[in-house]
């Protein structure tokens, strides 16, 4: 297979990014990071897939299938010491939008260096990169290619509904594993999943998933760390080539299997999308502060009652989603959005640590998608404290806007601490990455020039990457000192999104004890055989997801 690799150099590191194309089209992209320093091995390789619908929680148990013939035909734990012996730590992780393998080297040695170093020489014996790009394309092509069994198959199931429950123990209202995703990404989308839909998906889905899945029109991207003494070429010869001939047996199995219609729409229409927020959400509403969206929002969704739940109390706060753009990373407007993200963020916690000891802590998190452009939406979390009622918390928001505002001497001196010390992070970061002399070294900024969006050619990256480049004796780029500077990111503007972020957000309220109440008449409870009911029950409640089935204590109908 050909790589175009398009590259530059930067504070002592080397990039090289590849684009992989079919017909013109891009697939995927190979991102590479090496350093003279670098003596390890890190290698991530994601391909998209979507939790989405009836495949919630499928890419999840998919995951877990992959790893039944990790070396040798051994499953994952049984292969642990080999992997050890090769300095192989190997895992792989879910989201919503994609499963990332993991593969870790701690370390690797050139033989071609100190050759009259025995001691060196010894080592160099078990830490070639010869073996360990071969040994990571061998692991590689058995989690992909090797076929599932069915054995190995329900014994996951098993484990993976048991996960369920460990993560989320008595949320059998679905709030965390199904509201919650649904108010962050704005579709029905989870991670993790139901009980039943994980149990309940026949044999047949796992390896059709796992061929459509790790496929070579399937792939995200490829992102590699490593010693610059190992050549692309060699790199492409010893893992990136067996890896693709890997994806595109699976790419030609998966066109040849025969497998039911439902299997087909669940794994076709539901896991190989992309993802995308609904054209209904608030997230899409919302794009880049618009006027066309219901601003200060409250939703509050009523669940069904449920035996023996953990109580919920909780609130997602909803930020209008924004642009995102690579060639505008260092624009002005963006960087005093993301200071007056990370300000409101500050002014909640201490909202409602000091006025009002609502909550432990408010959390931040960022979702990303791409539909035709790239965009970011961000949800500020809160956990509430036991006694805190709906009435309590809402009636508190009414009084944050001017809590923060309110006092224009003390806001604006908050203000400009907050634009001080942003600032001043961002330059330390700089700082220290290009004192490291690693390659694994990231800062905010490369990671989302590097990985912010898969849609972004290698040109456009390599692009900006050079921009980051400073003149001769000198630490900072103009385009660094030209837009992280106090003159351009003006209080005016901070407070112009400060603003803005609060008269449009959306405020989620997440109680358990908001119940969908049931208006019509009790009827007369029929006279029925227990276990006939206790059955009925049972298929009901497991269908709708993880509530366990009545105890006969808990049963409304008694038998007679």
């Amino acid at each position: 297979m050909k790589f175009n690799w398009v590259e530059t150099e930067l504070t002592g590191k080397e990039f090289a990014i590849a684009d992989i194309t079919n017909n013109g089209n891009k697939e995927g992209q190979v991102i590479v990071i090496r350093s003279a320093k670098e003596d390890s091995i890190q290698v991530n390789v994601r391909h998209h897939v979507y939790s989405y619908n009836k495949a919630v929680g499928l890419p999840h148990l998919l995951e877990h299938c992959i790893f039944g013939t990790v070396w040798n035909g051994k499953p994952m734990f049984e292969a642990m010491s080999e992997l050890a012996n090769m300095g192989i730590d190997l895992n792989a992780g879910t989201s919503i939008k994609d499963i990332c393998v993991q593969m870790d080297v701690s370390k690797c040695m050139d033989e071609n260096k100190y050759k009259n170093d025995a001691v060196y020489q010894k080592m160099a014996e078990s830490s070639r990169y010869t073996d360990i790009f071969n040994n990571l394309a061998q692991i590689c092509k058995n989690l992909y290619v090797n076929k599932i069994s069915e054995e190995y198959f329900n014994k996951e199931k098993s484990i993976v509904s048991s996960e369920l429950e460990q993560r989320h123990p008595g949320d059998k209202q679905n709030i965390k594993k199904f509201t919650v995703p649904l108010c962050l990404y704005g579709d029905k989308v989870s991670a993790i999943g139901s009980r039943w839909n994980i149990l309940n998906i026949p044999y047949e889905f796992i390896n059709y998933a796992r061929t459509r899945v790790f496929s070579k029109e399937n792939l995200k991207t490829i992102e590699i760390i490593m010693p610059n003494f190992v050549s692309l070429e060699d790199l492409e010869n010893l893992f990136l080539n067996p890896l693709f001939d890997a994806l595109e047996s699976n790419s030609k199995e998966s066109r040849t299997m025969t497998v039911s219609k439902e299997v087909k729409e669940i794994v076709d229409e539901n896991m190989m999308i992309r993802y995308a927020p609904s054209n209904k959400s608030f997230q899409m509403e919302s794009i880049g502060f618009n006027n066309h969206f219901k601003r200060g929002q409250v939703f509050t969704p009523k669940f069904k009652k449920a035996f023996n739940t953990v109580p919920v109390r909780g609130v997602i706060i909803n930020v209008p989603t924004t642009k995102y753009d690579i060639n505008s990373i260092l624009n002005v407007d963006d960087i005093a959005c993301q200071l007056a993200i990370n300000f409101i963020n500050n002014e909640l916690n201490r909202f409602y640590r000091e006025k009002y000891p609502y909550s432990y802590g408010v959390s931040m998190m960022t979702t990303a998608w791409r539909h035709k452009k790239n965009y970011g939406a961000r949800s500020f979390i809160l956990e509430l404290n036991d006694g805190v009622s709906q009435e309590d918390f809402l009636n508190s928001i009414k009084e944050f806007n001017d809590y923060v505002t309110g006092d224009a001497g003390s806001y604006n001196k908050r203000l400009t601490e907050a634009r001080r010390i942003h600032i001043e992070n961002f330059k330390k970061q700089w700082h220290s990455y290009n004192m490291s002399e690693f390659a694994g070294m990231r800062t905010d900024l490369i990671v989302q020039i590097l990985f912010g969006s898969y849609a972004d050619s290698a040109e456009e990256k390599i692009a900006v990457l050079n921009s980051l480049k400073a003149e001769d004796g000198m630490l900072f780029p103009k385009v660094i000192t030209d837009s992280y500077n106090e003159s351009k990111v003006t209080l005016a503007l901070i407070d112009e999104y400060v603003k803005k972020i609060i008269d449009g957000w959306k405020i989620n309220m997440l109680f358990s004890e908001n119940v969908i109440e049931d208006n019509e008449e009790p009827k007369k409870e029929p006279k029925k055989e227990f276990k006939k009911e206790f059955k009925k029950e049972f298929k009901k409640d497991f269908k709708s997801g993880d509530k366990k089935p009545y105890k006969k204590n808990d049963k409304p109908y008694k038998k007679k």
